[in-house]
């Protein structure tokens, strides 16, 4: 039995397909009996396609290769012959297989296929499959692509795609394939079939195109998927994690480079990486290479192993080889040098490169990867937008989402009516218009989310490593589709034992979504649950029309279990193997609200700046933190240092930069203290490190005007204790474990997350010359300081006593100023070291040479007392990271480079969306101008809102309330983008309520940038939503502003009541008036409704029944004047026009007035009086009938306006008369 039609592309899970197989077969058999035709088994060929999709009476099918037609009777006689399955004939070491679909139904009506609808043919025997020749499928000979094989120990498998057959099952399955030695052959279990990837290896999955290249009999060797194309080339994640030597066969005992690629592409299918291209590359600003002959072994060669005789050299900006790039394959033209593919899986193959030669090779890792880079490059499998999506494997278990909102926790398991059909396809969404996502906040991490699938989408996310979940809240924004009749689900796979899942509907309306998902134990929520590595999230959305657009974004909350790993320590950029090695410097957070510490150096040098350096340091840290107050959050430390850290002028913490709008008095008290009586004599940066250790900064402000001369052991000091009293000439000089305890303190805070910013201040000498170096001594003590008793190694500094003596003593020296006291210190070692006696080299004499400890003079001799010079710029970066320091020239510029830091954090909350809520009345007019308590959600399209933590993500969603520095209630999230961006906010109607418009716009919205505010385009986004641009100009982000405007919903109707009086004697009251009350705008398809007025009870009134809207406008016409004791009044000459609202006090009436509406116009003779909650009373004037025309409208405006505009000018020349 068998379905003789060829399937549609796959849409719907292997279970549900099958099943149709089933009922296919069970309607070809009953049409069969019923006498439509016959069903050839054995025949040669097949109809062709077009004719195969037709069914016909017709008793003969035609052959595609002959014109005989073969007779009904030989086919019915085949058919009850019932053939063997599967038939072997061997020619050689080629086994022709044959294999039939007979009335047994061998496939079980394909059944037999696996998970990835793989058809699997076993051999069992001894010796391999050495190729497949061919495969024909009813006569259709199939392509390479389709087909491949595995050897394995028991027994191999020929594995055919399913998208080759026109038929399922084929009825005739024709297989020559070349063996060692004959076999027996089998259709294979689903179970025993192998995986897609394992078949790659032997031409499954490959292109044609590729193949050609590599292998001329076109048995597969180079396609990427069916309906996948090879992406464009990208640069995957390849650190080197292993070296070592070995004997390659190609190249004989040299050193490899061993990485563990990783990498992934947001619309990659399946897990297939591709290597195009691998370089080698020396990093180093020097003539090092990587020779360029090399071998490249992948997995240690068990998976392949290829050898390069001659790469292409790669050079350096100034045209030195550097290294090599071995080239695999080229995604853009398919051309393949090598004739494999190399396919691996991100972080789960390695790859050993052995190279021919590598300069400066070194077993340490970290010495290693400072000089070499090896860089992988690689093409991802991509949907082809030419064929049909492919199917996935399975369908997930989900949990549903919310189907009323009447039914706020409901449990998570659906029933079959509400679960919406299993996801259809494995190939990536793509399409602009339809985002799904899932990420993680509070320390959880997710792997990058999939979506997949044609209503229903499904995307899925895995843990990355052991983690906590709390809750997930889902978030589905489909404007113009009715989702509360769609179906949403929510899943996670593992979990702890007995823990269910219940949901809670937040928000619901016609187009947008929220719901939450929480776990549950015991029937009670729990706080959280532990979930293992890999577990899988999966949310499924699904429409039953073609929503426009699509917004869903499930935010997970948790956190991880898994320590963070330590950072691998790197050697410095120089490689110099004295300087300890340091943590990579941690990026700047990109939040609003930073915790940052200033940490000033206050050493006696500050005196010989250009100005007062104390003075220039207060005044450049006050104007930081002063232009900080503008960052909401941001908490600010102050500390300082010398020899040791200060024990005045600290904050000892970080504390609120801003109180009640201005700077925090503790940090200003503490930055006042910055003075020369608290100055210390040495320059101890391990000190002013270590003492913001532990306290969570974001980053460290570190200045300082020289180097580390000074350190907490002690070894300077009196007995060598770090309590002791400094021994003379101590910290003067740069001091190797000076620096190295430096560099161990600033791990310390950068492995923690804490970034050092290094703002290196330069000194200038007496002769005007900058400090850019010194050399670094191997810890040597005076030798002033050996005759107070300090020992520490064998060699001492011997500073002369007359200075003079020295002709360029003043390029070693502080420069004097005003506000120095110590300003002929000798403080640079290497002028003072090539400053000789009278400027006499030959007399060997210097102003400072180094001696042994009996007085041998070994100056010469550097490699005894000094690691070399090392420049200002170059420890900078030792305890910060390269690139990672800031110079200033002088302190008197110190203030605009720390303003300037200061406006650059202030850009992190420039950016921003704010929401204020208003409750106005029926007609707009604003009752209550900040409402607290009201919801709303945001969703950005890309990950642009500041969590506060450091974490920028989607959506999220916050209620109305007073903020820090806000006058009203309001939501607001902070921005963090270098670029434009769009943010969709929805409200979360409140009952009662309904949106009130505004110019037919859900919100007014306004922007802030650069100081310029100005309106905003608003896009409605369905009942509650609207859609804003957040712009950017330069670095700045725009302030966007949004007031989204409820009025209560349901409101009763009103009556009117209209009394008509004398213009002149408002006591008159007019009888024998008719008026009509006219809509203005009708309902859409209804014309508009008139009511006329009844006369009322008192004389002159005339009223309405409640048959009016609040906020609808209406207009009051008179249509029949009144007559009062003879004399006849004029009818208004225009329409009253008005509004009214249900209030508090009653009905408000409002009336439009030249454009506007206002709420008074007894000045055009209409006057509102105190109303009930049912009806609006008026008073409306008539002017006795003169020369006015009969309109056959409503007022006496005209005349009133006239008579005020002739007082005003009576008044006016009364005004002039007086003055004259």
């Amino acid at each position: 039995m068998r379905n003789i039609l060829k399937p549609a592309a796959r849409t719907a899970s292997s279970r549900a397909r099958r099943s149709v197989r089933g009922v296919a077969a069970v309607v070809a058999s009953v049409a069969l009996a019923a006498g439509l035709g016959s069903y050839p088994v054995d025949a040669e060929e097949t109809a062709s396609p077009e004719t195969a999709a037709t069914t016909t009476t017709d008793t003969e099918t035609t052959s595609p290769r002959t014109s005989e037609a073969a007779p009904a009777s030989a086919y019915t006689t085949k058919e009850l012959a019932a053939p063997e399955v599967v038939t072997v004939d061997r020619d050689g070491n080629v086994d022709n297989i044959t294999i039939r679909d007979t009335d047994d139904n061998p496939w079980d009506s394909g059944r037999k296929a696996s998970e990835e609808y793989i058809w699997g043919v076993k051999r069992t025997g001894s010796g391999d499959i050495t190729r497949i020749v061919s495969v024909t499928a009813d006569g259709k000979k199939l392509d390479s692509q389709y087909f491949g094989y595995v050897n394995g120990e028991d027994f191999d498998v020929i594995g055919i795609d399913e998208d080759a057959f026109w038929t399922i099952p084929p009825m005739k399955l024709e297989i020559e394939v070349e063996t060692t030695e004959a076999s027996e052959y089998a259709i294979a279990e689903p179970e025993e079939v192998p995986t897609a990837r394992e078949l790659s290896e032997t031409g499954y999955g490959r292109t044609d195109q590729a193949a050609a290249t590599v292998n001329p009999d076109g048995v597969g060797m180079a396609r990427a998927a069916t309906g996948t194309l090879w992406s464009e080339e990208v640069q995957l994640n390849s650190e080197i994690v292993g070296t070592g030597k070995q004997r390659f066969e190609d190249i004989g005992t040299e050193p490899y480079f061993e990485v563990r690629p990783t990498g992934e592409l947001e619309n990659q299918v399946g897990e297939d990486i591709r290597i195009t291209r691998i370089v080698v590359r020396n990093v180093e600003e020097n003539s090092r290479k990587a020779d360029d002959e090399a071998v490249v072994l992948k997995n240690d060669g068990a998976d392949g192993e290829h050898y390069f005789k001659s790469p292409t050299q790669i050079r350096d900006s100034r045209n030195r080889v550097k290294g090599f790039e071995a080239v695999f394959f080229n995604p853009e033209t398919g051309d393949s040098p090598v004739p494999e593919e190399w396919i691996i899986h991100s972080g789960q193959d390695s790859l050993k490169i052995g190279v021919d030669g590598v300069d400066a090779w070194d077993s340490n890792l970290d010495t290693l990867r400072s000089r070499y880079v090896v860089e992988v490059y690689g093409s991802f499998r991509v949907p082809d937008p030419s064929t049909s999506p492919k199917p996935t494997t399975s369908a997930a278990t989900p949990t549903t989402g919310p189907a009323s909102p009447a039914d706020p926790s409901s449990p998570a398991e659906p029933t079959s009516e509400d679960q919406p059909a299993p996801s259809t396809s494995t190939v990536p969404l793509d399409d602009e218009t339809k985002r799904f996502d899932m990420e993680g906040r509070g320390g959880i991490r997710l792997n990058p989310a999939t979506t997949t699938g044609e209503s229903p989408y499904e995307t899925t996310a895995t843990v990355d490593g052991n983690s906590t979940f709390s809750k997930a809240v889902v978030r589905i924004s489909a404007p113009n589709s009715i989702l509360a009749s769609e179906a949403y689900s929510f899943h996670l796979d593992k979990t702890e034992t007995g823990v269910s899942f219940e949901r809670r509907v937040v928000s619901i309306s016609r187009d947008y979504v929220e719901f939450e998902v929480y776990p549950v134990k015991n029937g009670q929520r729990v706080d959280s649950v532990q979930v293992p590595d890999g577990a899988k999230f999966t949310m499924t959305s699904g429409f039953s029309d073609n929503p426009q657009s699509v917004d869903a974004v499930a935010t997970i909350y948790g956190t991880s279990l898994v320590e963070p790993k330590e950072p691998v320590k790197v050697s410095p950029p120089d490689g110099a193997d004295w300087v300890e090695k340091q943590y990579p410097n941690p990026e700047m957070p990109k939040k609003c609200g930073l915790k940052i510490a200033i940490v000033a150096d206050q050493s006696r040098s500050l005196q010989n700046a250009d100005v007062d350096g104390f003075e220039a340091s207060r005044n450049a840290a006050n104007e930081m933190v002063k232009a900080l107050v503008g960052a909401p959050g941001t908490k600010v430390g102050i500390y300082n240092f010398a020899s040791r850290a200060g024990a005045k002028g600290t904050t000892k913490q970080a504390v609120d930069v801003s109180v009640n709008g201005v700077v925090n008095p503790q940090i200003t008290n503490a930055i006042n203290e910055w003075t020369t009586s608290n100055a210390g004599n040495a320059t101890n940066w391990e000190a002013g490190l270590k003492q913001v250790q532990n306290q969570g900064y974001d980053i460290v402000y570190f200045i300082t005007d020289g180097m580390p001369t000074y350190d907490d052991t002690g070894w300077q000091n009196m007995g060598g204790s770090p309590t002791g009293a400094p021994l003379r000439n101590s910290g003067a000089f740069v001091q190797e474990r000076s620096l190295n305890q430096a560099i161990l303190a600033a791990n310390e805070l950068k492995k923690k997350g804490t970034r050092v910013v290094p703002i290196m201040v330069d000194l200038t000498l007496a002769k005007g010359n900058v400090v850019t170096q010194d050399y670094v001594l191997k810890n040597l003590l005076s030798t002033r300081a050996y005759e107070q008793g300090g020992r520490h190694g064998n060699y001492l500094i011997e500073l002369k006593s007359v200075y003079t003596d020295y002709p360029n003593w003043q390029r070693a020296a502080y420069r004097k100023t005003q506000n120095s006291d110590s300003w002929d210190l000798i403080v640079n070692l290497e002028e003072a070291v090539n400053a000789y006696y009278k400027n006499n080299v030959k007399s060997n004499d210097r102003l400072i040479d180094i001696v042994s400890t009996s007085r041998k003079t070994v100056t010469d001799d550097k490699s005894l007392w000094t690691y070399g010079t090392r420049t200002v710029k170059q420890m900078g970066e030792d305890i910060s990271g390269p690139g990672d320091t800031v110079r200033v020239e002088q302190y008197s510029q110190l203030a605009d480079q720390l303003k300037q830091i200061a406006s650059e954090i202030n850009q992190f909350c420039e950016g921003k969306i704010i929401v204020q809520k208003q409750i106005v009345d029926a007609n707009g007019g604003v009752l209550t101008d900040g409402a607290d308590g009201w919801e709303f959600s945001v969703m950005a399209n890309s990950r642009i809102i500041d969590t506060g933590n450091g974490d920028l993500v989607y959506a999220d969603s916050k209620t109305t309330a007073t903020e820090e520095g806000a006058d009203k209630p309001q939501a607001s999230w902070n921005l963090v983008t270098d670029r434009p961006a769009t943010a969709t906010i929805t409200e979360h109607q409140q009952e009662g309520y309904k949106l009130y418009q505004r110019d037919e716009k859900n919100a007014v919205c306004t922007q802030n940038l650069n100081g310029k505010e100005s309106q905003l385009e608003v896009q409605n986004t369905g009942a509650t939503g609207f859609r804003v641009p957040v712009n950017t100009s330069g670095s700045h982000v725009a302030t966007v502003v949004c007031v989204v405007a409820n009025t209560k919903a349901d409101q009763p109707n009103f009556g009117l009541e209209v009394k008509k009086v004398d213009l002149e004697n408002r006591d008159i009251t007019l009888s024998e008036a008719e008026f009509e009350v006219r809509e203005v705008t009708a309902v859409e398809g209804e014309a508009p409704q008139t009511w006329t007025l009844e006369t009322g009870t008192d004389a002159g009134t005339y009223t309405l029944e409640t048959v009016l809207e609040p906020g609808k406008e209406y207009d009051l016409v008179e249509v029949k004047a009144p007559t009062q004791d003879g004399v006849v009044y004029s009818l208004l000459t225009a329409p009253v026009r008005f509004r009214g609202s249900i209030q508090d006090q009653g009905v408000a009436v409002e009336y439009q007035s030249n454009g506007k509406w206002v709420s008074d116009i007894s000045t055009q003779g209409v006057w509102s009086v105190v109303s009930d909650k049912q009806t609006a009373y008026l008073e409306v004037a008539n002017v006795r009938q003169g020369n006015m025309p009969k309109t056959g409208g409503a007022g006496v405006q005209l005349p009133i306006l006239l008579g005020g505009t002739l007082i005003a000018a009576g008044a006016l020349m009364g005004r002039r008369k007086v003055a004259a």
